[in-house]
This record gives C-alpha cells, sequence and structure tokens, in this order.
C-alpha cells in the first residue's frame, strides 16, 4: 500500500494517494498504533479536504481512532463532528464510531464494562448499515463477549459473525474460531477450546494481522478460559500484557495484570533496570533488569563481570540467571545467547 501511495503521489493520482492512506490508517487502528493512524489519517482528511474526496467521513472516523488510542478526547470527539458532518445518520459510520473508536477508547482505559456497552450500540447500526461498507471489526469482540456471558453461548452473535466471514471476510474467520473455543470451553470440551485457540494465535502470528483486536479478543477469551478452566489464559494475558505495555497503554496492561493476579499468577514486573523489554520477552515475564544481564550474557561477560558491571552482588546476578532459565525454557548460556540475538538484543 505505501508503494502504492507512493507511486500514485508522483503521477498525480491523488484519489488514490487519498484511498491508500485511508487504508493505512485502518490497518494502524487495529494494531493499536496510534502514531501510524495519526499520519495517516490526517493525510487522508488533508487530502480528501483540498479535492473534495467522498473519503473524508472515513478519514475523520479513523483520526478520532488514533485520538482515542491516545487518550486525547477533547481531539476524538472534534473528528467525532468531523466524521459526522455530512450525514449523522449515516450508519456505517455511526456503526464503526461505536464498534471502532469508542470500543478501542474504552479498551485503552481498561474499562471492559465500557466496551460492552459501545458494542451494543455498535450492532444496531451494522445491521442496517448496506452490506459491504465496513467489515466492522468491532463485531469480533461483541462476539466473543456473548460467547462468554449469554445463556444460549452467544450463539446468534457467532453466527452473525460467522456469516460475515462467509460473504467475503474470510479474516474474520480465525476470530470466529475463537469466539468457537470460548463456547467449546463453556460446553466441557476444554481440550477442543485449547487447539483451537492454539490454532488461531500461530496463524495470526504469522500474518501479523491486526494485533491491537487480537490481543483485545485474547484478553476476553482469557476471562472465559480462567472461569471455565480451560487452555493458557495465562500466557494469553502475558502477551496481551507485554504489547500493551510496549505501546505506552499502561491502564490495558494493568487490567491484564489484575486478571493475572486475580488468578494467582505471577504478575510481570517492569524491574529496575535500565533495558528496554522486547514485547516477545515481556510476554514471558523477563524485567528490566534481566534484560540487563540477558545483554551481558550475550556479550559473553561471566557471572563476576556482570556483577561488575551492573554494581550486583555475583548471588543476584546467579538468581536473574536462573529466572531467565525458567522463563525463556532455555538450560544454557550459548541458548540465552542465541535468544537474545533472534529478538534483536544488542551486545554491551
Amino acid at each position: 500500500m505505501v508503494e502504492t501511495r507512493d507511486l500514485a503521489g508522483r503521477y498525480g493520482a491523488m484519489r488514490t494517494v487519498a484511498v491508500m492512506e485511508l487504508s493505512l490508517a485502518d490497518i494502524a487502528l487495529a494494531a493499536f498504533d496510534r502514531v501510524g493512524c495519526l499520519a495517516a489519517a490526517t493525510a487522508c482528511a488533508d487530502a480528501s479536504r483540498r479535492y473534495g474526496l467522498a473519503t473524508e467521513p472515513v478519514a475523520q472516523l479513523w483520526l478520532a481512532g488514533a485520538h482515542a488510542l491516545a487518550g486525547d478526547d477533547a481531539a476524538m470527539h472534534a473528528a467525532i463532528a468531523g466524521a459526522l458532518a455530512r450525514n449523522p445518520d449515516d450508519p456505517r459510520i455511526l456503526g464503526d464510531l461505536h464498534g471502532r473508536v469508542l470500543a478501542t477508547r474504552a479498551v485503552v482505559a481498561g474499562d471492559l464494562d465500557a466496551l460492552r456497552e459501545r458494542l451494543e450500540t455498535m450492532i444496531d447500526f451494522v445491521r442496517t448499515a448496506p452490506p459491504g461498507v465496513s467489515v466492522f471489526p468491532g463485531r469480533v469482540w461483541w462476539a466473543t463477549l456473548h460467547a462468554t456471558d449469554d445463556d444460549d453461548f452467544g450463539a446468534a452473535a457467532r453466527d452473525e459473525l460467522a456469516a460475515s466471514a462467509a460473504a467475503g471476510l474470510p479474516v474474520l474467520s480465525l476470530d470466529v474460531a475463537v469466539v468457537d473455543a470460548v463456547i467449546l470451553g463453556r460446553r466441557g470440551d476444554g481440550i477442543g477450546a485449547a487447539a483451537a485457540v492454539a490454532r488461531v494465535r500461530g496463524e495470526r502470528q504469522r500474518l501479523g494481522l491486526s494485533p491491537g483486536i487480537m490481543h483485545t479478543q485474547l484478553v476476553l477469551a482469557a476471562r472465559a478460559a480462567l472461569r471455565d478452566g480451560w487452555g493458557e489464559p495465562l500466557v494469553w494475558l502475558r502477551e496481551a500484557e507485554a504489547f500493551f505495555a510496549a505501546g505506552g497503554y499502561e491502564h490495558t496492561a494493568r487490567r491484564c495484570r489484575a486478571l493475572l493476579a486475580e488468578a494467582g499468577a505471577p504478575v510481570p514486573r517492569r524491574g529496575r533496570g535500565d533495558s528496554a523489554v522486547p514485547v516477545a520477552l515481556r510476554g514471558l515475564g523477563v524485567t528490566s533488569r534481566e534484560m540487563d544481564v540477558l545483554k551481558l550474557v550475550a556479550a559473553g561477560l561471566s557471572n563476576r563481570e556482570i556483577a561488575g558491571r551492573l554494581v550486583l552482588s555475583t548471588k543476584t546476578v546467579e538468581r536473574h540467571l536462573a529466572s531467565l532459565f525458567d522463563r525463556t525454557g532455555v538450560r544454557t548460556r550459548a541458548a540465552l545467547g542465541i535468544l537474545a540475538r533472534t529478538h534483536g538484543v544488542q551486545h554491551e
């Protein structure tokens, strides 16, 4: 999309430029990338105004999404007003306003109760919008919540989401599989439920699709799995906590830590070190002080040398190493060095 946008810009095809920017803003919003979303949505909104393009309302909507991710409510509501300026009753805009923008605002605020309310408002507009005008990804969270809580296992919500996937939106099929897993877990098929989520996680990680939407859905699924006793909800919560913490979404990360604590699991700590922790390693529970140690292990330093560099006792270094072995599952210093390089850790 970036290449298409840049090529179109060189040839003056500004409508194509605007459409590509709109798509890039959409992708960034799904990834919880507030910087990328703000840049692309602003560029599309500016081009839409300058050339009188029909993309302006959705550009303003994604601009509101960028501000929602940033927690800037005043700017978010100003952009929402721009999105509704042409047609305040447009169900396409209103569906994604509640199910995407305001739902995302609830997620980054760590307010799952408000999330449910926004999604229930969304679905009324989704059902009246013309087919094909939007994916309405908020339905993913909506169906997951219904599968978790409803007496009928959210059958109607699940089928509505599945119908969208069957109608030319195959990306939703992975989300449907997570909803099915929640239902299987509630019905007592923990093995089937766990296998379904494992398959989806592997496929989503391979594709790199919509990580913000994915991690939020897995937080919702983790609540059901903890209650019903299936799957690896502690792993999903640690990965989600790492993702949200790395993105600066501290309210959401704190909600993940609270769920871990409620389950009696160790809660990820930031540590007192100086090193940033890559998301994948933070998902394993690696702290910043342990990263300090890992960097020096990768550089070939001995425990005594690491202790001197970090002004620690050798016993403390040994405890950090033992923790790294436990968290990562590797058993040798050489394997730790390979792990560090795999995650882009630079030698000190």
